[in-house]
């Protein structure tokens, strides 16, 4: 089984979420690809599993290398792949600001990163960073 990693965004220390209900401030993140970016769900065979209800508060998209020519974008799915979730599009970068949100996800809630475009010469590696607040 595949678990989301949580990371303290306030000291960058790796923890394994925990607490108490409401008010509980988690980072999840999960890798899109390890290699050359790609339109699309990258090299995610599968979806994560939202653990718990939760509201969305920020999101990201990390890369490890830019690519050059054109635009690169991504959002969240849910569901399936096909099905984008509103309010999650944002450009990945090297060091991506946090872009804001406010999207309610229930637990067992399945979720992708995905290209929606890449770089006509693709930069390498990219995950999703969502700042959640349990609910």
């Amino acid at each position: 089984m595949i678990r989301p990693v949580y990371l303290d965004d306030a000291t960058g220390d790796l923890r394994a979420g925990g607490g108490s209900a409401g008010a509980q401030v988690d980072v999840l993140q999960w890798w899109q690809t390890h290699t050359l970016h790609a339109q699309g769900v990258g090299q995610q065979d599968m979806p994560i599993v939202v653990p718990y209800n939760l509201t969305v508060t920020g999101i990201r998209y990390r890369i490890h290398t830019a690519g050059s020519g054109g635009t690169i974008a991504a959002e969240l799915r849910v569901g399936d792949p096909l099905t984008p979730l509103a309010g999650t599009a944002a450009t990945p970068a090297v060091s991506p600001a946090w872009t804001a949100a406010s999207i309610d996800l229930d637990a067992d809630t399945l979720l992708w990163a995905y290209f929606t475009s890449v770089n006509a010469t693709p930069g390498a590696q990219m995950k999703a960073e969502l700042r959640v607040v349990r609910r």
